[in-house]
């Protein structure tokens, strides 16, 4: 609907009288001035708000020729104004309520003269223009005033079945800057005029109903003719600087919903709002069901928690978390803040660092959820002053738009009564809560304490409520006795003593070697009287010695009833008096019974025995020996290796196995030869023969030592030597110890062709003797081992050599 208001101008004759005169019907007469009483008068419409929809204040009027030039500017107030002019056609333009005296414009000056949008002031800027003929004949020259601004009056209501939705503000958004005084409406709305958004307007809690009414400049946007229905009048499809209303509303605490509603001259294609049109929403929320593009929300759910309930202590770290449930466009800050409690003592942590106070800001990320840390500090809790601890942490988004949760959690002290398990137990009275172990119970309390009662048990009688564990600083000697904490945590200690000290006899039956890194074999049997319930049975050896058996055993005995235990297995490592003890306990962990076992042990000895042979022997050629008609392999080897053993095997040799204990030098005769030709005199032919070779110019080929150790012993081979590690030698491939297959030796060919074409020239042989027996100075053993644990033989006598290389 159209509001018009008109301006009417009316020629006037002007006898110089104030007041209202009647317009005189004499024609004017040819080049000489009339004088035109104009009436300004507007419709009168019913005024909304603070503003007078069809109020004028005030007038600039613009006449201009038919050529174009100005002829008179008049700005005035009031209803009636008197304008001298001659007859002529004129074009008139009047605007309203611009609130100054715009001066003198031209007419290309007024058409580009721009007005910004309206505001809370009383009046609506308002133009008109139209075209007329001053004869003087007194005729009536209406002119009709357009109002600049579109009236958005909207009525929102909550259906009843959309639940707890209510409306907490509205704000109209994407409004032109400025316009034209006198504006062009065939084309869209220029982009360069700038938008801007309204005021929020908020509405009470608990909002059902709500209306009122926005003004604002033309907005020309055109139509989007894909759009088939009102929820696709959303906007994916809207366009960018299109106008709409943004109603928010809340769901429940802790949800906020956008609905969004864009104006046009229809519901769905269209998003013009043009000057002096009255645009009437009639809105009903029916749901907050996102499923409809034109609403969108965020929704935040806190999570808060501590690590005990329902009390927890000073120092505990609490947690809470967010839940981010944002589909809208809206940013966030958050506010962390103590509401009850001892602000000064509590931290609140990022997870970069922790930062002590009452207010904290807590970083609230746009799509994604987020947690912080919590901790309470007092030194002590205290009754009506510091118990209970309440924050409250406020999500306020870019529009000032709050959601607030609210969390609180009640601390108290914690005094801890220790008793040790199986004596005496503690019970207590006056506490707000408690909890219990096997030895011990908790309470909780504020700083005026609880009281905690001790009773005898088990054999044992009470003796005492003390400030330490190792029961030097007595509290009380009475058995109830009521403890007011100092601290937030703290601890008192309840001890019991045996009514009646038990008896324990311990017997050996021992089968011993008594000596190093052997075993000790002790089966144990024992007694206990004036004593039934567990007992802890445990063998330690503080020097000399290793257990491994098992050395703890947990039995639950009967006074006067024997029992055996498993063997007890001690490996010696040290010689003398070795020394282990067998210690009886009580579950509390009261000795009632110990017995030492005492050995006097000597060095095991040990005897080396060495076997020394070649090894790696290679296939080589077939051939024929001398005076057979059989063909048959030859073969050689590449080193020499020895393996050490020693007697007799420890029971238990890991702490040594490492250790260097013997170093074992061997020194052989050497002789190197080769395969070469000579005449046989009984044949006349050339046959082969074996010729000795200068040995000095061959290097290398000594023994390496022996460097045993007690783990190589156990089967490790030594290299002595190898035929890779000589130099100096005339051939290639060389070969130690060469051999016929099946014979000991290598028995030549008949011939020094067969030799050839066996490959057994032009090579060097090596072979390492000690003669029939091998003689001390054959010989050099070294005792590495320098401890007094273990002892060699190394008398060349008592020692077993095997040689191989004969």
């Amino acid at each position: 609907m159209k509001h018009i208001a008109k301006i009417i101008l009316t020629g006037l004759l002007l006898p110089g009288l104030s007041g209202c005169e009647q317009p005189s019907t004499s024609d004017p007469k040819e080049g000489n001035e009339v004088s035109v009483m104009l009436e300004v008068l507007s419709e009168q419409l019913h005024t909304t708000r603070a503003i007078a929809e069809s109020d004028i204040d005030d007038v600039n009027i613009f006449i201009y020729s038919a050529t174009g030039g100005l002829k008179q500017h008049i700005y005035a107030s009031g209803a009636s104004h008197k304008i001298d002019i001659a007859p002529g056609r004129y074009s008139i333009y009047v605007a309203a309520n611009i609130h100054q005296d715009m001066g003198d414009l031209s007419l290309t000056r007024l058409q580009s003269y721009a007005i910004t949008a309206p505001t809370d002031e009383r009046t609506l800027t308002m133009i008109g223009s139209d075209t007329f003929t001053i004869d003087g004949s007194g005729q009536v020259l209406p002119i009709s005033l357009k109002r600049h601004a579109a009236k958005i009056a909207y009525n929102i209501t909550v259906d009843p079945a959309a639940g707890d939705i209510e409306i907490s503000s509205i704000q109209l958004c994407s409004i032109p800057d400025r316009e034209y005084l006198i504006t062009d409406l065939t084309g869209p709305t220029d982009p360069a005029t700038g938008f801007h958004d309204s005021e929020i307007r908020k509405f009470p809690n608990g909002s059902k109903n709500a209306n009122g009414i926005f003004y604002m400049l033309s907005n020309r946007q055109g139509d989007v003719s894909s759009i088939a229905s009102q929820d696709q009048k959303n906007p994916d499809k809207a366009p960018k600087y299109a106008s709409y209303l943004c109603i928010r509303g809340r769901s429940g605490e802790n949800k906020v919903v956008d609905f969004v509603v864009y104006l046009g001259s229809n519901m769905t294609t269209n998003f013009d709002v043009l000057p002096n049109e009255a645009h009437t929403y009639n809105i009903t929320i029916l749901s907050d069901s996102e499923t409809d593009t034109r609403i969108t929300s965020y929704l935040f759910e806190f999570y808060s928690s501590w690590p005990r309930s329902p009390y927890c202590i000073p120092g505990d770290y609490g947690e809470f978390s967010v839940r981010n449930g944002n589909r809208s466009d809206h940013t966030f800050t958050g506010k962390l803040e103590v509401t009850q409690g001892d602000a000064a003592s509590f931290r609140y942590g990022d997870g970069g660092a922790w930062h002590e106070g009452a207010l904290h800001d807590v970083y609230i990320p746009a799509k994604s959820d987020t947690r912080g840390d919590m901790e309470y500090t007092p030194a002590l809790i205290k009754k009506g002053v510091n118990q209970t601890l309440a924050y409250r942490l406020t999500i306020t988004d870019e529009q000032g738009e709050a959601i607030r949760f609210e969390a609180s959690q009640e601390f108290a002290n914690m005094v801890r009564a220790n008793f040790q398990a199986g004596t005496g137990s503690v019970t207590v009275n006056g506490e707000l809560a408690k909890a219990a172990g096997t030895n011990y119970v908790l309470a909780y309390c504020y700083e005026d304490g609880c009281t905690f009662t001790a009773m005898d048990g088990n054999g044992y009688a009470f003796d005492g409520w003390y400030a330490d564990q190792a029961y030097t600083q007595l509290l009380s000697a009475s058995a109830t006795y009521k403890h007011a904490p100092t601290k937030g945590q703290d601890a008192i200690y309840a001890r019991f003593a045996l009514i009646k000290q038990p008896k324990v006899e311990i017997s050996c039956n021992q089968q011993n070697k008594n000596s190093t890194y052997m075993y000790n074999k002790n089966t144990v049997t024992m007694t206990v009287t004036d004593y039934s319930g567990p007992v802890t049975i445990k063998a330690t050896c503080a020097a000399g010695g290793l257990f491994t058996s098992t050395t703890s055993f947990s039995k639950t005995v009967v006074s006067g009833q024997s029992f055996t235990l498993d063997p007890i297995v001690f490996v010696p490592t040290a010689v003398g008096n070795i020394s282990y003890t067998i210690d009886v306990t009580t579950s509390t962990g009261i000795k009632i019974g110990s017995k030492t076992v005492t050995n006097n042990i000597v060095a095991t000895k040990l005897t080396p025995s060495i076997s020394i042979s070649y090894d790696s022997n290679t296939r080589q050629m077939s051939y024929k020996p001398a005076y057979t008609s059989t063909y048959v392999y030859w073969y050689g080897y590449k080193t020499v290796i020895a393996r050490v053993a020693f007697t007799p095997a420890l029971d238990y040799p890991a702490p040594i196995e490492s250790a260097q204990l013997l170093k074992i030098q061997l020194y052989p005769t050497f002789r190197a030869y080769e395969i070469t030709g000579a005449e046989d005199p009984g044949s006349g032919q050339w046959a082969p023969v074996e010729r000795t070779i200068n040995s000095p110019s061959i290097s290398g080929h000594e023994f390496a030592p022996i460097n045993t150790t007690y783990a190589d012993a156990q089967g490790i081979s030594y290299t002595l030597t190898s035929v890779n590690n000589m130099s100096g030698l005339d051939a290639v491939d060389p070969l130690l110890a060469p051999y016929t297959e099946g014979d000991t030796m290598l028995v030549l060919p008949f011939t020094e062709s067969e030799a050839i074409a066996a490959k057994m020239t032009d090579r060097t042989f090596i072979k390492y003797s000690f003669g029939k027996d091998i003689q001390p100075s054959a010989i050099k053993i070294t005792k590495l081992y320098n401890q007094v644990d273990l002892q060699f033989e190394t008398n060349f006598s008592n020692i077993e050599i095997k040689n191989n290389l004969k």
